[in-house]
C-alpha cells in the first residue's frame, strides 16, 4: 500500500461548508468517502442580510438535522475583501509578529 492509497482510505467524513456571498449564504454539505466526495445537499439562503438572524439561522438548523448533520460545526468561506475577512487577517499577522517577537513573551512563557 503506498502512502496514497493509505491517505486515500483516511479520507473519511462529514463536512458543512458556508460561503458568504454578497447577497446569499451558500451551505454545502459533504461525505467523503475513500471512492469519493457525494453532496448530500446545498442550502440558498437569498438575502440573508434582509432578514433577521433567527430567521435564516432556522432554516439553515432544519437543513442540517434533516440530513442528519445537525451535530457538525462549519467551515466558513469570506469573502477575500470583507470587513471580517480583513479583520481575520490583521489578527493572525500580529498573532505572528508576536511569536515571531522573543520580547513579546512573558515571563512566565520563559
Amino acid at each position: 500500500m503506498t502512502t496514497t492509497d493509505f491517505a486515500k482510505w483516511l479520507a473519511i467524513g462529514t463536512g458543512v461548508g458556508i460561503e458568504i456571498g454578497s447577497l446569499d449564504l451558500v451551505v454545502t454539505v459533504v461525505r467523503l468517502r475513500p471512492s469519493g466526495a457525494r453532496v448530500l445537499g446545498e442550502l440558498t439562503i437569498s438575502h440573508f442580510r434582509e432578514q433577521p438572524a433567527a430567521e435564516w439561522g432556522a432554516t439553515y438548523t432544519a437543513f442540517l438535522q434533516k440530513l442528519g448533520v445537525g451535530h457538525l460545526a462549519a467551515t466558513i468561506l469570506l469573502p477575500l475583501r470583507s470587513p471580517a475577512a480583513a479583520a481575520v487577517r490583521r489578527r493572525l499577522e500580529s498573532e505572528r509578529g508576536r511569536r515571531a517577537d522573543p520580547s513579546a513573551l512573558k515571563k512566565s512563557d520563559a
